[in-house]
């Protein structure tokens, strides 16, 4: 079974990214993840509303979220 490069992140409405979820490679399968509501160095955002984008098998998803302090 091939393995796909897969990515997870998080980004502000403005566009900067927030912080990277998952970046590895792995085979076709359902997987979760949660969101602690922190940046890359460990500290927390603030509320409001975030983008995040899913990236795999050569496909991209991206929707809006809020995150609720």
């Amino acid at each position: 079974m091939s393995k796909n490069l897969n990515s997870y992140k998080i980004f502000s409405f403005s566009g900067r990214e927030i912080v990277t979820l998952v970046q590895e490679f792995q085979q076709a399968n359902r997987y979760e993840i949660t969101w602690d509501g922190n940046d890359r160095f460990g500290k927390p955002v603030t509320g409001g509303v975030y983008m995040y984008k899913l990236r795999t098998n050569g496909h991209t998803l991206s929707h809006r979220m809020l995150l609720i302090r």
